[in-house]
């Protein structure tokens, strides 16, 4: 009995198997990581050089060097997509026990804490590791085509469960923390991204660019990804080895730290007796008293849903909320530091615009595909169905208590900005294109994953689904095209530079470096048109954001008019006479 209650694939483990393997989405997840890496595939195919040109050597080594490329695409590919999915998987592994009343339940059984989180754990990993078991037939043609050794398949196969096993550990671990599914996958992914690339980036400024650097180190040896590419290149990268033993060892090591950190505090969380069960009357009478002082007065609007989402903060405690802000303000202040020398350069506001685009990016599709999903997991949503309220208080008051939630995102690239144009490194015209790139650009994603949050049934499935529009909106178009002129014949015609006129990384460029084209001829290359004047171009990018809000416009449209369908509730009818329903004017105290 004892060694069966060390055993993590107990009675838990069993469940969930049987409920990820019954799921829909499980099948979704798998077609689309196939064809994904398909794509890919074939892109690093129509990029390699003939082979059949009369010599046996020149085809053989270019038959190697496809061999290398194809291992080259799985290897990246995989040791991302494992970073990505794999805490996305374990982000409702705890918090979904939490919000349907059955964690308790769970906690007065026989089955120990230890069984619970390493079920969950394990169980959705074997998901993460179906998706690197259906990729196998790849490196199966890898090594047909040569180049690669099999102990290299090996190591990056090993790296990218290690990858997957780590990055679900800390899914868990938020998610014992953390009620909000948003909160747990966008604190993921900001922990991923700050130990696998801010740290190690700011390091390698702060010190000489040599072998001895510490984020080289960091790089080296607790990175995966950089190591996944140091493998396929022959460890070749900086001049140095990859240390691949030590990666899998330490994430294995902090693996097991975090779960066990899971258990414990989940045990603490749940099963804390109040210190003081029988108050005396006195402590009662003061607690009331004490309530008395600080309760005020709020008056709730004809639209509460409004009116409440109006009011719900980016985190849901104080703490995490100033954690997140010191940590932010911490990375910026480090990186100002680090690149004292250089922040007069304007070039360096083109990585910091990228960056600052793909974090608000993350933010904006986790945030909106959990909207309404985490309402349906939390059995509210049935609840706010029986209510008066037309679909477009609803719809309309999600997205805008998305927005309000978004203020101070915005407001810290506001204030990044505004510092280097008031210090003379920007000018006033590319502040306000750079904002309204940002800003425009990524409101698409508001409505696309409140959409998704109401088609879906599962929070994490809505965010999958809207993280990926824009995969395949920027970047499998991007393929597509790109395959297919590889593959025409006759004149060739680069249809894939389109893509740059709606890709927000490609305007963020240009706009910095508009200052330089002004100096010089005063045109800037633009994809399709050939050249067009400055002027032209700034009108250019106003137009672009004109587009994708009226894209925005029109999927909050259509959302609306097809909410009573998608949610299977009959339309509401206004009886001739009628007034408007007066029980929605309430007055709340707190």
């Amino acid at each position: 009995m004892f060694l069966q209650a060390l055993s993590p694939f107990g009675p838990i483990f069993g469940k969930e198997l049987r409920i990820t393997a019954r799921r829909k989405r499980t099948y979704w997840l798998r077609a689309i990581y196939l064809g994904l890496l398909i794509l890919f595939m074939l892109l690093a195919y129509v990029s390699s050089s003939p082979w059949n040109n009369g010599n046996k050597l020149w085809a053989s080594q270019q038959q190697a060097a496809l061999g290398r490329a194809f291992f080259l695409c799985f290897s990246m590919f995989c040791v991302l997509s494992m970073a990505l999915i794999a805490p996305v998987l374990t982000a409702t592994a705890i918090n979904s026990e939490r919000l349907g009343k059955t964690l308790g339940i769970l906690l007065l059984t026989p089955i120990n804490v230890w069984q619970i989180v390493a079920g969950k754990l394990f169980s959705r990993l074997l998901i993460a590791f179906s998706l690197i078991g259906l990729s196998l037939p790849v490196l199966a043609l890898v090594r047909l085509l040569g180049g690669v050794e099999i102990s290299q398949m090996l190591i990056v196969l090993g790296l990218c469960a290690t990858q997957a096993i780590f990055a679900a550990a800390v899914g868990l671990l938020l998610s014992t923390l953390v009620n909000r599914t948003y909160g747990v996958i966008l604190q993921s992914y900001g922990l991923l991204l700050v130990i696998y690339f801010l740290v190690p980036l700011l390091l390698l400024v702060s010190y000489s660019f040599n072998g001895s650097s510490p984020g080289v180190w960091i790089w080296t040896t607790f990175n995966p990804i950089f190591i996944c590419a140091g493998i396929a290149e022959g460890n070749s990268l900086f001049g140095t080895g990859v240390h691949w033993g030590w990666c899998i060892s330490l994430h294995l090591g902090v693996s097991a730290g975090l779960l066990l950190l899971s258990g414990v505090m989940l045990r603490r969380r749940e099963r804390k007796v109040p210190r003081d069960s029988n108050p005396s009357p006195a402590q009662v009478e003061g607690a009331a008293a004490k309530a008395t002082r600080k309760t005020r007065i709020r008056h709730v609007s004809d639209n509460p849903v409004l009116w409440r989402e109006l009011r719900r903060p980016l985190m849901p405690k104080r703490w995490q909320a100033v954690l997140s802000t010191i940590l932010v303000l911490g990375l910026l202040g480090w990186s100002y530091a680090g690149l004292s020398r250089e922040l007069h350069e304007r070039d360096f506001q083109i990585g910091y615009a990228v960056i600052f685009n793909g974090l608000t990016w993350l933010a904006v599709s986790v945030l909106a595909a959990t909207s309404i999903a985490t309402e349906i997991e939390s059995d509210t949503w049935t609840l706010l169905l029986t209510t008066p309220l037309t679909a477009r208080q609803i719809v309309v008051g999600k997205i805008l208590g998305l927005v309000r939630r978004l203020f101070w995102p915005m407001a810290l690239l506001v204030m990044h900005f505004g510092i280097f144009t008031l210090a003379g490194v920007l000018n006033w015209d590319q502040f306000f294109l750079l904002l309204w790139v940002m800003a425009t650009c990524n409101i698409v994603w508001i409505a696309t994953g409140t959409f998704l949050s109401l088609r879906c049934r599962k929070a994490t499935f809505a965010v999958v689904m809207n993280l990926l529009l824009a995969v395949v909106l920027y970047l499998l178009v991007f393929l597509l095209l790109g395959i297919i002129e590889s593959l025409a014949s006759g004149p060739r015609t680069r249809y894939s530079e389109w893509i740059a006129w709606y890709l927000p990384y490609y305007h963020l460029t240009e706009i910095v470096e508009l200052p330089r084209r002004i100096y010089s001829d005063n045109q800037i290359h633009t994809p399709g048109f050939g050249s067009m004047s400055t002027n032209t171009y700034r009108m250019a990018v106003i137009g672009v954001g004109m587009a994708y809000l009226l894209v925005t416009a029109g999927i909050v449209y259509y959302t609306v008019t097809r909410f009573n369908r998608i949610v299977g509730r009959a339309g509401n009818r206004k009886l001739a006479g009628s007034q408007p329903p007066l029980g929605l004017r309430a007055v709340t105290s707190t």
